[in-house]
């Protein structure tokens, strides 16, 4: 597991600086790298690539993020001091008030690993 205990809030956005890591993050996190379909758990699970599943007993398509409340996200009491710490509520804050209608000045390019 990711520790972020010693990591300044730069070092925390380059870390996880696009949706690739982030995602590959949540997968270790709730599915320790074994995806589980929210549909029927007992399922197979097909792999598409680029963190995209299928569960074979519905036939619907899912991602780590599929069906997931804040209820589903358990944090040790540990993980919410490190967020914290790191000003995570700030950066929770400006995502909230991100206007998806303004102009975008640079392009998707590949994520730095």
């Amino acid at each position: 597991m990711f520790d972020f205990i010693n990591l300044t809030l730069q070092e925390f956005i380059r870390k996880f600086n696009c949706e690739d890591v982030c995602l590959s993050y949540l997968e270790e996190r709730f599915w320790n790298n074994i995806p589980v379909s929210p549909f029927d758990p007992s399922s197979k699970v097909y792999n598409y690539g680029n963190h995209k599943y299928r569960c074979r007993n519905t036939g619907k398509n899912f991602n780590v993020k599929t069906n997931r409340n804040k209820k589903d996200i358990v944090l040790t009491p540990e993980e919410v001091a490190q967020f914290k710490a790191l000003g995570w509520e700030g950066i929770m804050n400006k995502a909230k008030s991100y206007n998806p209608n303004a102009k975008k000045t640079s392009k998707k390019k590949g994520c730095k690993k």
